[in-house]
């Protein structure tokens, strides 16, 4: 027969607090005593997309990959998280790695905002070792910033982006090439440096604001049964270090009398924060107009406004969503006039029947109303996420943030003590009823 152990909860508990106490005397400062790890970031700028991440927040200290084939908008998008970054007073480092940049684009998806202009800085890199030298000494030199400012400390988030991860070959390849004046295999070398390289990155992440951002090219095949597959240069590293994974798709293109554009699916390949391989649609549109000295000039921006009213309204004809689209609609109220004008009128956004706007103008408005949106965050299963405060350094944020989850688990732990049967874990959802029982 076994022994039965004579150690109380209380004494396990007192255990593990010893442990965690020991490491941190050793010098141990990621220990992380109790359960009380935080998710913050910086905020997501429309309903769309805090969908797409099922977050409010864009989490920093994290590493994304953004893949697709040529033309399908991976630099766009690319410019617009730094764009987000940028409206959290945050800066943007770029390595150019393949020799077509482009910045009339990102300047106008920027806004031609010059304090912004003045914080980003730009290298063109011609080799792998090149862009991965520029990120290591990139954040080497923010560190020294943040920690030789009068804050002492991390109080504005950096991205840095490489544009693209795989374009150009190794150091050592492109030598070879010169001289013997061909090129020969080199992809097992390049996977394994890149492999090696993003090993070291989480570590260079942890308790800062920074967040990479590599866009690389897609390349559709078929596997050993003649089902499609996509291949993506560079080895598996990158998918293993990676937070998000997200894959663009053009969809068709928008000419127009006054504007052009591209409609872009999005597709969370990688979500290790939340749920996966969920799908948007948005448009990146261009058009020409006066600039401040009356000039025309390049202007650009994702329309996020009409793809969140578009978002809403697609679940209607989603098998298996009918009830969900039933609640969104009583919390929003959106009555659409014309799909192929994008007109539609709601009383609970203040627009009336006999006077419909655009659906642009409906997701401006949806974006002031707060109360609202909390209701659509829980309907739509989005996470609401702490907003990162940046009059307090990062990594004194994200430890008070650990504090106040460890308060409140000490709360429950003294209840569940109390009542251990007011903590059962809830049952699974009742798989028979489907979604409203319409389908």
């Amino acid at each position: 027969m076994a022994k039965k152990s004579g150690k109380s909860v209380d004494s396990v508990a007192a255990s593990f607090a010893g442990l965690s106490a020991q490491r941190v005397q050793q010098g141990k400062g990621s220990v992380q005593p109790a359960d009380v790890g935080v998710v913050t970031g910086i905020p997501l700028p429309s309903l769309v997309m805090r969908y797409f991440f099922r977050s409010t927040v864009f989490p920093l200290s994290k590493i994304v990959q953004l893949t697709g084939q040529e033309g399908s908008c991976k630099s766009a998008f690319l410019y617009e998280i730094m764009r987000w970054h940028y409206m959290a007073n945050g800066g943007a480092a770029l390595a150019q790695n393949e020799n077509k940049d482009s910045p009339e684009l990102r300047r106008s998806i920027l806004k031609y905002n010059p304090e912004w202009a003045s914080k980003f800085f730009k290298e063109d890199t011609t080799s792998l070792e090149e862009w991965q030298e520029f990120l290591i000494r990139t954040l080497s030199s923010t560190k020294e910033i943040y920690e030789d400012s009068k804050t002492a400390g991390a109080v504005w988030p950096l991205i840095l982006g490489v544009d693209s991860i795989t374009a150009t070959g190794t150091a050592a390849e492109l030598e070879n090439i010169h001289s013997d004046g061909f090129a020969s295999r080199g992809f097992a070398v390049m996977a394994n440096l890149i492999s090696r390289f993003m090993r070291a990155m989480p570590g260079q992440l942890r308790n800062y604001p920074f967040t990479v951002v590599g866009t690389n090219h897609l390349k559709p095949g078929t596997d050993a049964m003649g089902r499609p597959k996509d291949d993506i240069p560079g080895g598996k590293s990158v998918k293993f270090m990676e937070t998000y994974e997200i894959k663009m798709v053009r969809i068709k293109d928008i000419d127009k009398a006054n504007y052009g554009g591209i409609t872009v699916q999005f597709t969370l390949q990688k979500n290790s924060l939340g749920p996966s391989r969920f799908s948007v649609k948005a448009d990146l549109l261009w058009w020409r107009a006066p600039g401040p000295n009356g000039k025309p000039r390049q202007e650009t921006a994702w329309d996020w406004e009409t793809a969140s009213i578009e978002l809403l309204l697609a679940f209607e004809s989603c098998k298996g969503k009918k009830g969900l689209y039933r609640r969104l609609q009583e919390v929003c109220d959106i009555h659409v006039i014309s799909k192929t004008t994008r007109k539609a009128w709601s009383n609970v956004l203040g627009v009336p029947k006999d006077s419909p706007t655009t659906f642009r103008q409906l997701g401006r408005l949806l974006e002031t109303r707060q109360d609202i949106l909390v209701q659509l965050y829980e309907i739509l299963g989005i996470e609401v996420r702490t907003v990162w405060d940046q009059r307090i350094p990062y990594s004194e944020f994200m430890s008070a943030e650990s504090d106040k989850q460890r308060a409140a688990l000490l709360v429950n732990l003294q209840q569940f003590r109390d009542d251990p049967a007011s903590f059962s874990a809830a049952d699974f959802p009742d798989m028979l009823e489907g979604d409203g029982g319409d389908d």
